[in-house]
């Protein structure tokens, strides 16, 4: 449906010719034999409903699925999609996402959230206005459409990544902790900690935020860059060859911090020192590094600063 909205509205807006609109599915689902499926039925309703479909740019009788690939990756600008499964599974078909293509459509609205999937609801009509929410408020970050929608240029809700890599203070935890949910970052705790998460000094330190902590823990380094490979991580490390105001940070990207008595591994840091980055430091000083908690504050608040403070106040 998605796909044949967005036709529609760009065509009546008229600037079809600015842009390259293609849906792909994220699976194999609805495509058999190497034909996919046509537009289904209910779908094809609603969107006739809506008066799509009569144009020969929104007709959507010849359209069949078929799956995203890793072409796709380079061909477009954006790869939008329903919902965090979807973005799973596009990221193991592109192998990552190096410029940041790859979104949920939903984000670039007030209520970001995924769209409602008609195949579990069976209410196209509730899923039909979830994309055009998106796609209204996407098309104006592009800088389309009504003036309503062109706040959404500087009032998309992105996040930064704060990645704790083997923690083993609990206050400097919990301190980070209360960053994060004080500026939307979501926070990544790998293993081992040096710490129980139910340890009273580190909720102390968190005070009442961690209910609105969005907060992943992992097994492992190694189980964590599996996740997320192709992701941005910028090292944050004493041993960094450039400053961390020279890092030039995007939405989505994340920050590794190592623990306190030793840092991130030195093998990790010589296999991705292009990413590496430094806190400047005086140079006559004994120390070897500020407090973990200081330095993941001073080098999240220069992302968001470069970010233009997104969704914050």
């Amino acid at each position: 449906m998605a796909e044949f909205m967005m036709k529609d509205m760009v065509e009546k807006m008229g600037v079809k010719d600015d842009f390259l609109i293609n849906s792909a599915a994220t699976s194999t689902e609805e495509i058999w034999g190497g034909v996919g499926n046509p537009v289904y039925p209910p779908a094809k309703s609603e969107l006739r409903r809506h008066g799509i479909g009569a144009t020969a740019y929104t007709d959507f009788s010849g359209k069949r699925a078929v799956q995203v690939t890793k072409a796709d990756y380079a061909r477009y600008d954006w790869i939008l999609c329903a919902e965090e499964r979807n973005i799973r599974n596009t990221l193991r078909i592109t192998g990552g996402d190096p410029d940041g293509k790859i979104r949920r459509l939903l984000d670039y609205s007030d209520d970001p959230r995924d769209i409602a999937d008609p195949w579990y609801t069976g209410v196209f009509d509730i899923t039909y206005s979830d994309i055009e929410e998106g796609l209204k408020a996407f098309l104006g970050y592009l800088g389309y459409g009504q003036k309503k929608y062109t706040k959404k240029r500087t009032n998309i809700k992105m996040a930064l990544h704060i990645v704790l890599v083997e923690p083993e203070i609990p206050p400097n935890t919990g301190n980070i902790a209360r960053t994060a949910a004080a500026t939307d970052s979501v926070l990544h705790l790998v293993k081992p900690l040096g710490f129980s998460l139910d340890e009273k000094s580190l909720r102390r330190a968190g005070l009442d935020y961690w209910p609105y902590v969005r907060l992943e823990v992992h097994d492992s380094l190694d189980d964590f860059l599996r996740k997320y490979e192709g992701r941005r991580m910028w090292l944050s490390t004493t041993k960094g060859g450039k400053l961390h105001t020279e890092a030039e940070f995007r939405d989505e990207d994340m920050i590794l911090f190592g623990r306190e008595t030793a840092g991130l591994p030195r093998d990790f840091i010589e296999a991705n020192k292009e990413w590496a980055i430094r806190i400047p430091m005086s140079e006559s000083t004994r120390l070897r590094s500020f407090n973990l908690s200081n330095a993941a504050n001073i080098v999240l608040f220069e992302a968001l600063r470069q970010l233009g403070f997104p969704g914050l106040k």
